[in-house]
């Protein structure tokens, strides 16, 4: 197969437009949803206690992965409805490029609208309280590393969009515990594996070394652990979505 059947832009394009029609209803009222709330509690506090604006970006946040994880979760709903799955899998796009297309709407796409429009409402929010807009505070309180942390958490959910065929979103959030707890339990079975009942290495090292090793463990630990999640666990999601996605059009 070519280049050009597995990936064209100007399919990718009219996907993309497809996606908005017909999701147009569910999409506007969601965001009107969305935005009234951001606009409720900033207007509310510039009112009321014009001190807590600095503090509201907290708030933002919430909101933000809150409703983008739902949108991700929604967004192959045709996929797993008998009366609307065929329209989807006849449409002349690959499936490389119906994920790419709905990864770019619920990232990028929601990303840059989200925060444009919460940050005309920050801004409108001083200006009712009569403050001076803290515009520094509003892109330096971590904004980059939740959104970077959203990017690759919504892959997850994206994954589970395509897997998952009712309750995608709660499905998808029992799995995490479930992976969580099993973690948190291997982790747990490595340490009383590695350590007695005095908390003491088992195997026979000097003590002067024991914080070295203690501390190279720690940064060893939390360099993979790192990787693993910027660098691996994004690729690796979507990776399996594509073949989730293919798996269902068979």
């Amino acid at each position: 197969m070519s280049v050009n059947n597995i990936f064209n832009t100007q399919r990718q394009y009219n996907f993309i437009l497809r996606q908005f029609s017909v999701y147009q209803n569910k999409w506007t009222i969601a965001a009107a949803v969305i935005f009234s709330l951001l606009l409720l509690i900033s207007f509310g506090k510039a009112i009321l206690d014009p001190s807590d604006l600095y503090d509201i970006l907290g708030s933002y946040k919430g909101i933000f992965f809150f409703g983008g994880l739902i949108l991700t979760s929604q967004v192959f709903s045709e996929l797993h409805s008998p009366h609307k799955s065929y329209a989807l899998f006849t449409l002349p796009v690959s499936n490389l490029e119906k994920l790419t297309g709905s990864w770019l709407i619920t990232s990028p796409i929601y990303i840059f609208v989200f925060w444009t429009i919460s940050f005309i409402i920050y801004c409108s929010s001083f200006l009712i309280a009569g403050e001076p807009i803290a515009v520094n505070q509003f892109f330096s309180s971590g904004l980059g590393n939740s959104i970077a942390t959203y990017m690759v958490i919504q892959t997850i959910f994206l994954w589970g969009a395509c897997y998952f065929r009712k309750n995608n979103f709660m499905k998808t959030v029992l799995s995490l515990i479930g992976l969580f707890i099993m973690t948190g339990m291997f982790a747990g079975l490595l340490t009383f594996l590695m350590f007695n009942e005095d908390n003491v290495l088992v195997f026979n090292i000097n003590s002067n070394d024991y914080a070295n090793l203690d501390n190279t463990t720690k940064r060893l630990l939390e360099g993979t652990t790192q990787f693993l999640f910027w660098a691996v666990l994004g690729p690796y999601m979507l990776l399996m979505s594509y073949f989730t996605l293919k798996e269902r059009q068979v």
